[in-house]
């Protein structure tokens, strides 16, 4: 279960290029970006079954009539404009074939999410545990974790949400 969300966001990057040639990088552990703009946002819920219910965002050319939505990023977008056929189909296609392939996998899940992260030996700040940890972003676990340095150590922590300090 660990390895679901990072997966899902190592398939978006890995289909984003695909299809449009567009290197993206993966916010720990469910943001998608281009630059520090944030382009897609994942989400992996268990339900009470056992299954895991995805959800994928994806914000893939401008919109006429964006709302203003605050969110903790810059929106951005994958393409600069909009393609001239409708290219949410590929792009869910593309993205399940990657998905799939690393869920056959996971060894691979990993190692190809530390090629794509965002924000190594960055200063961040880590939201939603009991108390906010500030750190510098080391690297990853094999269980997906974030390694963070800490004035205290080093952490690993297996939730929560970081944003640039």
């Amino acid at each position: 279960m660990s390895l679901i969300t990072p997966a899902a966001g190592v398939a978006l990057t890995q289909a984003a290029f695909a299809l449009f040639g567009v290197t993206t990088t993966i916010k720990w552990v469910n943001d998608v970006l281009i630059g520090d703009q944030k382009v897609a946002g994942i989400l992996a819920n268990r339900l009470e079954n056992g299954q895991v219910l995805i959800g994928v965002g994806v914000n893939i050319a401008p919109a006429a009539n964006a709302p203003d939505v605050p969110i903790d990023l810059p929106v951005g977008t994958l393409l600069k404009q909009a393609p001239t056929t409708d290219a949410r189909l590929s792009l869910v296609a593309s993205w399940l074939t990657h998905f799939d392939q690393l869920l056959q996998h996971p060894e691979t899940i990993m190692p190809t999410f530390r090629q794509h992260a965002a924000w190594l030996n960055r200063q961040v700040d880590v939201m939603g545990l009991n108390h906010p940890l500030t750190g510098v972003v080391q690297g990853f676990a094999d269980d997906g974790a974030l390694i963070l340095a800490t004035d205290h150590g080093i952490q690993t922590l297996n939730s929560g949400s970081i944003r640039l300090h």
